[in-house]
């Protein structure tokens, strides 16, 4: 273990032995490679993800800058800086109900995950292949690599719908990271902005954080800003990902399945507002991926 902050969430009385990381070297380690990927020990606390992330140069599209400020709602600050990243993915895969903020944006940013055996084996693995796998108890993590942003062609944005922001479990989260293709208007026609590539993942849903693959194929080739892509991208996205209805899911099927289309919704708006595509002005305010508040006066 690292913090422990689990204990909070899911009790381990039964458990007979405690081992702390925290004092492993390698497991303490953060670096930022040459080609920017950044890379952490599995026993580096959240807070120390978002200071790296801040204090890397952001680019034009706020990636770095979207991944920390979605982590900033993980927990709070007393439990990000004690708490691990890699003790968040394993309370997930033990627990596949519970709906984590860290496993989502992490398999939307496509980061990995690296693994040790007993024998001292070392294996990369994506964040859904490390879901996969059945047994962790002859495994242990070791270290995250979140990549660079693709281009400059590429949009992250990450959601998540909660009682507030401060010390709540996400209702449902999502991330979204398309790249795409822009072939500038002509004669003061608005750009076609293409899908090239997407990765569409959304939590609190199903049990574990789900990939909409069905959806993202729809996507692929068709311009964001359509009416017609928007419509029936939301519509399949309802019928590809239904919620579970499990014990342990607080809100309603159909709660979840409107905010996870929401979420879509709000993407595409944003995308298109982005890479110069049109937006009525009606609309604008659905593009913003978190709406701000001011502090209350009464």
């Amino acid at each position: 273990v690292a913090g422990n902050t689990a204990h909070g969430v899911y009790a381990d009385d039964d458990v007979q032995l405690m081992v702390n990381v925290t004092k492993i070297p390698e497991m303490t380690r953060h670096e930022v490679q040459p080609d920017g990927t950044l890379v952490f020990g599995a026993a580096v606390p959240i807070q120390v993800l978002i200071d790296t992330l801040e204090a890397q140069p952001d680019t034009p599209r706020q990636y770095h800058s979207t991944l920390a400020k979605h982590m900033r709602k993980i927990a709070n600050y007393q439990v990000r800086n004690v708490g691990s990243w890699a003790g968040n993915l394993a309370m997930c895969h033990a627990h596949p109900i519970f709906q984590s903020d860290m496993a989502t944006i992490l398999f939307a940013a496509d980061a990995r995950v690296s693994l040790m055996n007993g024998m001292g084996q070392q294996s990369v693995k994506a964040i859904d292949e490390f879901f996969a796998l059945k047994d962790l108890s002859a495994m242990a993590l070791t270290s995250l690599q979140i990549p660079p942003e693709q281009d400059s062609s590429s949009l992250l944005r990450t959601y998540k719908a909660m009682k507030r922001h401060q010390n709540s479990h996400a209702f449902v989260n999502g991330g979204c990271n398309v790249s795409f293709s822009i072939t500038p208007g002509q004669g003061g026609r608005t750009p076609r902005i293409v899908v090239r590539t997407a990765r569409l993942i959304f939590g609190g849903v199903q049990p574990l954080p789900q990939r909409a693959v069905r959806t993202e194929g729809f996507l692929i080739g068709k311009d964001i800003c359509d009416e017609s892509t928007i419509h029936g991208a939301v519509q399949m996205l309802a019928g590809e990902l239904v919620p579970s209805t499990a014990a342990g899911y607080t809100e309603p099927a159909a709660y979840r399945t409107d905010v996870m289309t929401s979420f879509l919704y709000k993407y595409m708006l944003d995308a298109c507002r982005t890479f110069g595509g049109t937006v009525s002005p009606p609309l604008l305010s659905a593009a913003d991926p978190w709406m701000a508040r001011a502090v209350s006066s009464s």
